[in-house]
């Protein structure tokens, strides 16, 4: 059977009928590889959060109050499909150690704390049904489920390159309703340590 398309980008309306698309190859075009995420992200579907440039406490064992969580709230209609979270330097000397994520499972009791406002991929929009929470109080002691990132015992006037730690989860890790998720330290005290959390995150209809 012989298929036919056009080269290149079409602007369309939902709803609209359209031939297949090809690249310059002749090959059939099925995601926009610049720009994966950009059809979830139009739709109001990806947010992301970061904690206050002042900084947190990473943690040093899980436990019930932690630096950041990310919750669903109870019988909301969407998962929450963290794609990726990002940690960066503020101040203090870091202690040795790891950062995981860490699973909240089902529970009607709402996690609190100080809330973060998440933002829209389309930057400056909101509407998000995920909960964002700094120094934030989880029903229980979550369960580590992925190791995060690395956490050397490092200070300022440490020499580094310059560099961005972040794990690309890429959906690997599914918040359902009444659950959360946590990044927190597993690590020796350091001294005043402080670090910014960020993660990002679809919502996807349950």
């Amino acid at each position: 059977m012989l298929f036919e398309g056009n080269v290149g980008p079409d602007t369309l309306s939902d709803g609209a009928s359209a031939p297949l698309r090809l690249d310059k190859t002749g090959a059939l075009a099925v995601v926009q590889a610049a720009a994966a995420l950009y059809e979830q992200g139009v739709r109001g579907k990806i947010f992301s959060a970061i904690t206050a440039g002042s900084g947190v406490a990473p943690g040093t064992a899980l436990g019930t109050t932690t630096p950041f969580t990310l919750a669903n709230p109870y019988k909301s209609k969407v998962n929450l499909v963290v794609l990726s979270g990002g940690i960066g330097y503020v101040s203090g000397t870091l202690g040795a150690g790891t950062v995981v994520w860490a699973y909240g499972a089902e529970s009607a009791t709402a996690v609190t704390g100080t809330a973060i406002t998440p933002v829209a991929a389309i930057v400056g929009e909101s509407g998000a049904v995920g909960k964002a929470f700094t120094t934030a109080t989880v029903p229980a002691t979550p369960v580590a489920v992925r190791n995060a990132f690395l956490l050397g015992a490092a200070l300022a006037t440490t020499a580094l390159g310059p560099y961005i730690v972040r794990d690309n989860v890429e959906g690997a890790i599914i918040v359902p309703p009444g659950c959360s998720i946590t990044l927190m330290g597993i690590a020796a005290a350091g001294s005043t340590p402080l670090v910014m959390f960020d993660v990002c995150w679809a919502e996807i209809p349950v």
